[in-house]
Formats: structure tokens, C-alpha cells, sequence
């Protein structure tokens, strides 16, 4: 299962997985489930705000994505610099 959110910020999105007929290793059978979550481009500290807390994050942790910088690597290209930086100061005062 995939869900497009490339063109989504600043919003909560829900998604439902519904299974049928599927068990776990005791036999019994799994209930569907939601999950909610936030996108917001440029909150690199996850605090559901993007202000110069997230600029500073980003700025000292640049360099290539790894398992400690991952979040400030807004646009996804694998590596943290000036252009993720753009993005974030772009989208400062947005909120969840």
C-alpha cells in the first residue's frame, strides 16, 4: 500500500487500512486500523511548527542523510545543504 502526500502540507491525514480474512500466528483475526499522522514540510524537529529552531537543525546537521539527520533533508535528494534550507525558511510560520 502507498498514499500520495506529495502535494499535501500542514495537514492531518488518516489512513485506514482494512484487511479481511487475515490472522496472526495465534489464529486470531486482525481488525482493521487507522493511523493519523502530520506533514509539514520544513519541521525538521517535529514539534508541529516550523519557525528558526528548524533552520538551526538543519544547519548543524548538513551534510549526506544518515539515521540522525534524516528529518532535514526536506527535499529528499539524500543529503542536508543550502537547498533544504530554502525550504524550510520557506514554509516558517506554518503550522499542523
Amino acid at each position: 500500500m502507498s498514499v500520495a502526500t506529495s502535494h499535501c502540507n500542514a495537514q492531518t491525514i488518516t489512513v485506514t487500512v482494512t484487511v479481511t480474512n487475515v490472522t496472526d500466528d495465534q489464529g486470531n483475526t486482525l481488525a482493521s486500523a487507522s493511523v493519523t499522522y502530520g506533514k509539514l514540510v520544513g519541521d525538521v524537529t517535529g514539534n508541529g511548527k516550523v519557525g528558526n529552531e528548524d533552520v538551526g537543525a538543519a544547519r548543524n546537521n548538513s551534510g549526506r542523510v544518515n539515521s540522525t539527520n534524516f528529518r532535514a533533508d526536506v527535499n529528499g535528494d539524500g543529503s542536508v545543504n543550502k537547498m533544504d534550507l530554502r525550504v524550510i525558511k520557506a514554509n516558517r510560520g506554518h503550522s499542523l
